[in-house]
């Protein structure tokens, strides 16, 4: 048995929403603001976090910063909509590469806030992890369209 066509850009589109909902949460976390300034000091001094502080980047990058969520988001939604429109072997098998990504990028951020004893948070982005997951398995298991008649899987099958 096959997903709906609607399950896959719906899947996308909640875990985008509860993304930015995560993030809004924890910028208004009490103390939040000072570890953030607190790891900012630590590199314009060139001084190491200290154990027990975790910077929100990787590679160097903030990945909470708002342009990047912001582009997270967008790459969801685009993602979505292609789904919806066009599902086809290319499509499909991005979503399921970059859903992967952020399942595992949500991953790191569950053990981020259970370390933060920010149980809601965490819950969240299980939640929101989860969701990544199920895309990535509903658009490895996704009917595929070839686009145009007489090509497989654009019609009945042969008797």
């Amino acid at each position: 048995m096959t997903a709906p066509r609607w399950a896959l850009p719906a899947v996308l589109v909640a875990a985008a929403v509860l993304l930015v909902v995560g993030v809004a949460a924890e910028r208004r976390t009490p103390g939040e603001g000072a570890e953030h300034r607190e790891t900012a000091e630590h590199r314009e001094t060139g001084e190491q976090p200290k154990a027990g502080e975790r910077s929100e980047r990787v590679a160097g990058v903030d990945l909470e910063s708002t342009p990047l969520v912001a582009a997270a988001v967008a790459v969801s939604l685009a993602l979505a909509a292609a789904a919806w429109r066009r599902p086809r072997r290319r499509v499909l098998v991005a979503i399921a590469v970059v859903a992967a990504g952020f399942a595992l990028l949500d991953g790191g951020e569950v053990v981020h806030q259970r370390d933060q004893g920010r149980a809601g948070l965490a819950a969240l982005a299980v939640a929101v992890g989860g969701l990544h997951v199920l895309a990535s398995v509903l658009a490895g298991g996704a009917p595929i369209s070839a686009g145009g008649p007489g090509r497989a899987g654009s019609g009945p099958p042969a008797p």
